[in-house]
């Protein structure tokens, strides 16, 4: 016994060097998720600050308001980063705002132009509401439609399984940035990545001097990418209701009505030679449905509408499409996406762009935007006014602009539940 003596003692310091070392390692993790909390409060509050200035826009409407001073322009609560507010921003109580305090911004648009004091609703009018919350610096923005008379039906967002996406740049990249620009064209708007050495300048014949434009490395806004749609989108018990197209003819033109969804079944009896005019379809979906790679020469073209929402265009599978496509249109790939043809089709195109794979972009587009959860590579000399995002990298070779064109107008929301 008595070389065993002490023995508990060495136990007990043994032990509590072990709590120690345990609670020094728990010290970096508390102040993680102490860091969480607070930041998950801030974007909770600015959220709920949108929605606050969301309801009080339906409540004023629906109450046939004609007093709205308390309103802000359009142009300030979308543009790129400047949110110049006029009158001043309304807090919770409607006192005067305090920076740091919770507090909201409100547009209404009724057919492209603000509501100003003296506004009679009329019923049945679409009206565009924007939402800005804001807390302690954090902005949460609520766009939507809403039809009055109609109880909210049309409001999209959380209603109608969409969302509305706002980025603030011309790039926003999970990855790196490649310009490789041999000077035919500027490159003009701002560039968001993770780390500012992630963005390569070869332009001008690979001297550099990329300057209409700032680079930000902003990891929130870039981890914050929502760029994977969904599976959902892509299964046909989504959409209710169903036509399916059936091709009688290689040149038949298939006429497509508004708020109805088609279904196309490949591979087609023959090649796509055929037109299909959507210039009437708002709202509408064509979901293509194939278990091969799907290759796309359409020579009369793919026609969406030209005002209203658009047509979207849902596949499957991975998608080369060439030739004439006009008007407003968004199109959801599962897998990877190139673009081609002439573009000889206006500059009043609206085009929404979205795969889970590559997107390769051969044709100029004006105007567009452009998102993929993995690379969009931008390689032929042809002008691209909008916006990307990216998961992972962006290669550019041609003349690309700034411009929230698509992402600002009605219609072109993003499917819930991105990633």
């Amino acid at each position: 016994m008595k070389c065993q003596r002490g023995s508990v003692t060495v136990i007990s310091l043994a032990m509590l060097l072990f709590l120690m070392v345990v609670a020094v390692a728990w010290l970096p993790m508390m102040t993680m998720e102490k860091t969480a909390a607070a930041s998950d409060y801030r974007e909770q509050q600015a959220w709920y600050a949108a929605e606050a200035g969301y309801k009080r826009a339906v409540a004023q409407l629906e109450a046939g308001n004609s007093k709205w001073s308390w309103l802000s322009a359009a142009g300030g609560l979308t543009g790129e980063g400047n949110f110049g507010f006029s009158p001043n921003p309304s807090s919770l109580d409607l006192e005067k705002v305090n920076q740091d305090g919770v507090w909201y911004a409100v547009s209404i648009v009724d057919a492209d132009e603000d509501i100003l004091d003296g506004y009679k609703p009329k019923e049945g009018t679409v009206y565009t509401i924007t939402a800005v919350g804001s807390y302690n610096g954090i902005r949460k923005v609520i766009r939507k439609e809403y039809t009055l008379g109609d109880n909210g039906g049309t409001g999209g967002g959380d209603e109608g399984g969409e969302e509305t996406l706002k980025l603030p740049g011309l790039v926003q990249a999970g990855g790196k940035v490649t310009f490789a620009n041999d000077g035919t064209g500027a490159i003009d708007g701002n560039i968001y990545v993770s780390d500012s050495g992630k963005v390569e300048d070869k332009t001008n014949g690979g001297d550099g001097g990329y300057t209409d434009g700032k680079i930000y490395a902003d990891k929130e806004l870039v981890h914050g990418l929502k760029t994977l749609i969904p599976n959902s989108v892509f299964e046909e018990n989504s959409y209710e209701n169903l036509q399916e197209v059936i091709v009688s003819e290689q040149w038949d033109k298939i006429n497509l009505a508004s708020n109805t969804n088609y279904l196309i079944n490949w591979p087609l009896p023959y090649n796509w030679g055929y037109l299909i005019d959507g210039t009437k379809a708002n709202g509408s979906t064509l979901f293509v449905h194939s278990n091969q790679a799907i290759n796309i020469n359409t020579t009369d073209g793919i026609l969406g509408p030209t005002s209203g929402k658009p047509l979207t265009l849902v596949f499957d599978n991975e998608v080369v499409l060439n030739g004439i496509v006009k008007g407003n249109i968004r199109i959801f790939v599962k897998k990877s996406f190139t673009f081609g043809g002439t573009g000889n089709d206006g500059d009043n195109n609206l085009f929404m762009i979205m795969a889970n794979n590559n997107i390769f972009i051969q044709r100029p587009i004006k105007y567009g935007f452009l998102s993929s959860h993995q690379n969009i590579d931008l390689t032929y000399k042809q002008y691209f006014y909008g916006q990307i995002q990216a998961a992972g990298n962006v290669y550019v070779a041609s003349p690309i602009y700034y411009s929230n064109k698509v992402l600002a107008s009605p219609g072109f929301t993003i499917p819930q539940g991105m990633k």
